[in-house]
Protein backbone atom coordinates (compact mmCIF):
# COMPACT_ATOMS: atom_id res chain seq x y z
CA UNK A 1 0.00 0.00 0.00
CA UNK A 2 1.23 3.50 -1.31
CA UNK A 3 0.60 6.22 1.44
CA UNK A 4 0.84 9.84 1.03
CA UNK A 5 2.78 11.53 4.48
CA UNK A 6 2.01 14.61 5.86
CA UNK A 7 5.28 16.03 4.31
CA UNK A 8 4.69 14.76 1.35
CA UNK A 9 7.01 11.52 1.32
CA UNK A 10 5.29 9.01 -0.84
CA UNK A 11 5.73 5.83 1.26
CA UNK A 12 5.05 2.30 0.63
CA UNK A 13 4.17 -0.12 3.54
CA UNK A 14 3.56 -4.04 3.48
CA UNK A 15 1.52 -5.98 6.18
CA UNK A 16 3.77 -8.26 8.44
CA UNK A 17 2.18 -11.20 9.56
CA UNK A 18 4.19 -12.61 12.16
CA UNK A 19 4.13 -9.14 13.99
CA UNK A 20 0.62 -8.10 12.73
CA UNK A 21 1.73 -4.96 11.99
CA UNK A 22 2.17 -2.35 8.68
CA UNK A 23 6.08 -1.37 8.15
CA UNK A 24 7.46 0.61 5.78
CA UNK A 25 9.22 -1.16 2.96
CA UNK A 26 11.23 2.07 1.28
CA UNK A 27 10.27 5.65 0.16
CA UNK A 28 9.37 6.97 -3.04
CA UNK A 29 11.95 10.00 -3.52
CA UNK A 30 11.29 12.74 -5.61
CA UNK A 31 13.65 15.95 -5.41
CA UNK A 32 13.33 19.04 -3.02
CA UNK A 33 10.79 20.56 -4.94
CA UNK A 34 8.57 18.11 -4.35
CA UNK A 35 8.28 19.50 -0.27
CA UNK A 36 5.42 21.08 -0.50
CA UNK A 37 5.20 24.95 0.21
CA UNK A 38 9.32 24.64 0.31
CA UNK A 39 9.20 28.23 -1.62
CA UNK A 40 6.53 29.62 0.27
CA UNK A 41 3.26 31.83 -1.27
CA UNK A 42 4.13 33.14 -4.27
CA UNK A 43 7.38 31.42 -4.90
CA UNK A 44 8.09 28.94 -7.32
CA UNK A 45 10.36 26.21 -7.68
CA UNK A 46 12.89 25.08 -10.23
CA UNK A 47 15.46 22.09 -9.31
CA UNK A 48 17.77 23.28 -12.19
CA UNK A 49 18.43 26.72 -10.97
CA UNK A 50 20.29 27.91 -8.29
CA UNK A 51 19.33 28.68 -5.61
CA UNK A 52 16.08 26.77 -6.24
CA UNK A 53 13.10 29.27 -5.11
CA UNK A 54 12.67 32.46 -7.05
CA UNK A 55 9.64 35.01 -6.16
CA UNK A 56 7.13 35.20 -9.36
CA UNK A 57 7.93 38.28 -11.37
CA UNK A 58 6.15 41.77 -9.63
CA UNK A 59 6.86 39.73 -6.20
CA UNK A 60 9.52 39.90 -3.65
CA UNK A 61 10.89 37.97 -0.88
CA UNK A 62 8.90 38.37 2.34
CA UNK A 63 11.70 38.01 5.00
CA UNK A 64 14.90 39.13 2.67
CA UNK A 65 17.60 37.89 5.22
CA UNK A 66 15.49 34.59 5.58
CA UNK A 67 15.79 34.13 2.08
CA UNK A 68 19.77 34.93 1.78
CA UNK A 69 19.73 31.78 4.52
CA UNK A 70 18.16 29.48 1.98
CA UNK A 71 15.13 29.42 4.00
CA UNK A 72 11.95 30.12 1.43
CA UNK A 73 9.50 28.84 3.55
CA UNK A 74 8.01 32.74 4.58
CA UNK A 75 7.26 33.06 0.87
CA UNK A 76 7.01 36.26 -1.06
CA UNK A 77 4.91 39.49 -1.45
CA UNK A 78 3.37 41.98 -3.77
CA UNK A 79 6.19 44.48 -4.37
CA UNK A 80 2.78 46.81 -4.80
CA UNK A 81 0.29 45.92 -2.50
CA UNK A 82 -2.22 48.64 -4.49
CA UNK A 83 -3.31 46.38 -7.12
CA UNK A 84 -7.02 46.27 -8.47
CA UNK A 85 -6.73 50.15 -7.76
CA UNK A 86 -3.98 51.41 -9.63
CA UNK A 87 -3.85 49.50 -12.66
CA UNK A 88 -2.96 46.32 -12.62
CA UNK A 89 -2.59 43.41 -15.24
CA UNK A 90 -2.64 39.42 -15.18
CA UNK A 91 1.06 38.17 -15.68
CA UNK A 92 0.82 34.77 -17.72
CA UNK A 93 3.66 32.16 -16.54
CA UNK A 94 4.09 29.62 -18.90
CA UNK A 95 5.11 25.86 -17.76
CA UNK A 96 4.15 26.00 -14.96
CA UNK A 97 2.59 23.09 -12.17
CA UNK A 98 -0.59 24.78 -10.96
CA UNK A 99 -0.41 26.07 -7.63
CA UNK A 100 -2.20 25.22 -4.20
CA UNK A 101 -4.52 27.34 -2.31
CA UNK A 102 -7.23 27.10 -0.01
CA UNK A 103 -9.43 29.05 -1.72
CA UNK A 104 -10.16 28.58 -5.36
CA UNK A 105 -12.93 28.46 -8.09
CA UNK A 106 -13.71 26.40 -10.56
CA UNK A 107 -16.57 27.02 -13.61
CA UNK A 108 -16.69 24.19 -16.56
CA UNK A 109 -18.73 26.44 -18.64
CA UNK A 110 -16.44 29.24 -19.72
CA UNK A 111 -13.35 29.61 -21.51
CA UNK A 112 -10.52 31.56 -20.84
CA UNK A 113 -11.33 34.67 -22.11
CA UNK A 114 -14.26 34.84 -19.91
CA UNK A 115 -12.39 33.30 -16.89
CA UNK A 116 -10.09 36.59 -17.72
CA UNK A 117 -12.83 38.76 -17.31
CA UNK A 118 -14.46 37.33 -14.38
CA UNK A 119 -11.67 37.36 -12.43
CA UNK A 120 -10.64 41.16 -13.12
CA UNK A 121 -14.26 42.10 -12.17
CA UNK A 122 -12.98 40.43 -8.58
CA UNK A 123 -10.24 42.48 -6.53
CA UNK A 124 -10.32 38.91 -4.48
CA UNK A 125 -9.13 36.80 -7.47
CA UNK A 126 -5.84 36.47 -7.67
CA UNK A 127 -4.72 34.20 -10.44
CA UNK A 128 -6.83 32.14 -13.09
CA UNK A 129 -5.84 29.30 -15.54
CA UNK A 130 -7.54 27.47 -18.27
CA UNK A 131 -8.95 24.22 -16.69
CA UNK A 132 -10.01 21.70 -19.43
CA UNK A 133 -10.88 18.79 -18.21
CA UNK A 134 -13.19 17.30 -20.78
CA UNK A 135 -11.43 18.40 -23.49
CA UNK A 136 -14.39 20.87 -24.26
CA UNK A 137 -11.81 23.67 -24.56
CA UNK A 138 -13.74 25.13 -21.30
CA UNK A 139 -13.18 25.33 -18.24
CA UNK A 140 -11.86 28.14 -15.38
CA UNK A 141 -10.23 27.64 -12.09
CA UNK A 142 -9.39 31.05 -10.13
CA UNK A 143 -7.64 31.31 -7.26
CA UNK A 144 -8.59 33.61 -4.26
CA UNK A 145 -6.53 33.08 -1.53
CA UNK A 146 -2.17 32.93 -1.26
CA UNK A 147 -0.47 30.81 -3.84
CA UNK A 148 1.56 27.80 -2.75
CA UNK A 149 3.65 25.01 -4.08
CA UNK A 150 4.26 26.53 -7.77
CA UNK A 151 6.65 24.63 -9.54
CA UNK A 152 8.42 24.76 -13.34
CA UNK A 153 7.61 22.28 -15.38
CA UNK A 154 9.03 23.10 -18.99
CA UNK A 155 7.02 18.93 -19.94
CA UNK A 156 3.87 18.80 -18.21
CA UNK A 157 3.05 22.66 -17.30
CA UNK A 158 0.25 24.90 -18.16
CA UNK A 159 -0.12 28.48 -18.06
CA UNK A 160 -1.53 30.46 -15.88
CA UNK A 161 -1.94 33.95 -15.04
CA UNK A 162 -0.98 36.14 -12.03
CA UNK A 163 -2.53 39.93 -11.11
CA UNK A 164 0.56 41.95 -10.96
CA UNK A 165 0.81 45.61 -10.34
CA UNK A 166 1.45 46.74 -14.08
CA UNK A 167 3.75 49.49 -12.27
CA UNK A 168 5.91 46.93 -11.10
CA UNK A 169 6.07 45.78 -14.43
CA UNK A 170 7.26 48.82 -15.94
CA UNK A 171 4.56 48.50 -18.48
CA UNK A 172 2.33 51.34 -19.53
CA UNK A 173 -1.66 49.72 -19.45
CA UNK A 174 -4.43 51.28 -21.40
CA UNK A 175 -6.57 48.27 -21.16
CA UNK A 176 -4.49 45.51 -21.39
CA UNK A 177 -4.68 42.66 -19.28
CA UNK A 178 -1.95 39.83 -20.84
CA UNK A 179 1.75 40.29 -20.79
Amino acid sequence: MFVLSESGLIQHFTWNDHRSSWFSEFNVQGDQCDDYGLCGAYGTCNIKSSPICKCLEGFEPRIMHEWKMLDWSSGCVRKNSKVCRNGDVFKKFTGMKLPDSDEFHVNYSININQCEVECSKNCSCVAYAKLDINASGNGCIAWFGDLFDIREDSVNGQDFFVRVSASKLGMNIQGLWHQ
